[in-house]
């Protein structure tokens, strides 16, 4: 494992592309890899088969929307085959303190989205600050066809949501699926999804606490930790391509 001094999600993303080609890899491409978005999309898949139809919407936590765009894929051919008359409603969910498609999907980003994220996110794992918003097919083309929206939940919001779901499912679940939770609270509070409605519900991780309680856990240590300086110059340390090339 690598880990990289004073980064973000999206730099670590940038940095992993730069070592793979200085390897000769082959970038997997990300939100653009179609295997990845059908392999994300199997919730709704897994969902078709316990359902009696089409949830009406759709809820996920997003940093760069590929499960979402999946999800939005798979739902089309779906519909397609005869499964529903419609895709769901995508709801995508941001934290408050830092939504480049919020504020890209309801024309509030007035500035560039920021060098880095600020340290008081909820959710880290949302932080893509280049998320494939304007792209064909990217978000904004899914939430137009699926008339669905972009939502936010700050940190209250989202501590309080994780807590009851921890109440009434017995299960702990991780920040991303928490600011999913919060936005689905709000939206039936404020009458958007009728509480007769549909809702397919993605919880995207959870069961750390549980797993520690029943098992010694043990942090895992970087093989090599980048320093900011290096990481920033846009190459590989040299150092660094030596040994992952021993470990080739």
């Amino acid at each position: 494992m690598i880990a990289l001094e004073q980064a973000d999600y999206s730099d670590a993303i940038v940095f992993a592309d730069s070592l793979s080609r200085a390897l000769g890899g082959r970038l997997e491409g990300g939100t653009r890899n179609v295997a990845r978005r059908a392999g994300l999309a199997t919730v709704l898949l897994s969902a078709i088969e316990a359902l009696p139809g089409m949830p009406d919407f759709y809820f996920q936590a997003v940093g760069s929307g590929a499960g979402a765009i999946g999800v939005h894929e798979a739902a089309r051919r779906l519909v397609e085959a005869g499964v529903g008359e419609t895709p769901p409603r995508l709801m995508l969910c941001q934290n408050a303190a830092m939504a480049p498609l919020y504020d890209a999907w309801h024309g509030t980003r007035t500035r560039q989205a920021p060098l880095s994220a600020p340290p008081q996110v909820f959710a880290p794992e949302l932080t893509n600050r280049h998320p494939p918003y304007g792209t064909r097919g990217g978000v904004r083309d899914c939430l137009v066809e699926s008339a669905g929206d972009m939502l936010v939940a700050d940190r209250t919001t989202a501590d309080a949501a994780r807590a009851l779901f921890a109440d009434l499912e017995h299960i702990d679940i991780e920040p991303a699926a928490a600011v999913a939770v919060a936005c689905l609270r709000q939206s039936v509070a404020d009458q958007t999804v009728p509480r007769d409605a549909t809702v397919l519900l993605n919880i995207t991780g959870g069961g750390r606490r549980r797993i520690a309680e029943q098992a010694l856990l043990s942090p895992a240590a970087p093989v090599s930790v980048v320093p900011a300086a290096d990481w920033r110059s846009g190459e590989p340390p040299v150092g660094l391509l030596r040994n992952c090339a021993v470990l080739q």
